[in-house]
């Protein structure tokens, strides 16, 4: 521990040896002075100074930004306007149909009917592999779905299957003569 803090001592030495050294001896000579007015007249007529060196090498700094608190933001070479900018109102886009907005801020409540079904039995009339080893089935009852994982079982026309509701709305399909079962999503 002696030693960490002994370390750490003679790595700040050296940082407050370079900054003292930075001091301008006219700041050291206002800063000895006893008389409180007579410091206070150094230290503007060094800033004074120091001020015009730095404007005749330095651009000026644009108006004074501020921000909405009414706290200063920071300088900038802005623009002004002349005249306040009128705030512009935002667009209210209409909704396709009306039965959208019914159920507009409805998707977590359920009706009755929704809760009871939990699965449909439906056979395959369409099945297309994709890129993958993903699937896309159109059922008998005219709905579309796609399998969002790849699977290595085969599907066909003509094989019936079951599409059950899983947790956080999710949906699985599984033929009715096998156990396997595989994550789908509906697409019409």
């Amino acid at each position: 521990m002696k030693n960490w803090i002994m370390l750490m001592s003679l790595a700040v030495l050296p940082a407050s040896a370079l900054a003292a050294d930075e001091i301008d001896p006219l700041l050291w000579g206002c800063s000895e002075i006893k008389d409180n007015d007579k410091r206070l007249a150094c230290f503007d007529a060094y800033v004074r100074q120091k001020t015009q060196q730095q404007s005749k090498s330095v651009k000026q700094p644009g108006p004074l930004v501020l921000n909405s608190n009414g706290d200063q933001a920071q300088q900038t070479n802005a623009v002004v306007p002349k005249k306040p900018v009128e705030p512009q109102q935002p667009e209210v886009t209409a909704a396709p149909n009306p039965e959208v907005q019914q159920q507009f801020g409805l998707e977590h409540k359920k009706t009755e009917e929704e809760k009871q079904v939990s699965e449909i039995l439906s056979s395959i009339t369409k099945a297309s592999k994709q890129a993958h080893n993903k699937w896309v089935f159109t059922l008998a009852n005219g709905q579309k779905w796609r399998t969002v994982e790849a699977t290595s079982t085969s599907y066909k026309s003509g094989q019936d299957v079951v599409i059950s509701r899983g947790m956080f709305n999710s949906f699985s399909l599984k033929k009715t003569d096998s156990n396997r079962t595989v994550k789908v999503k509906r697409v019409k």
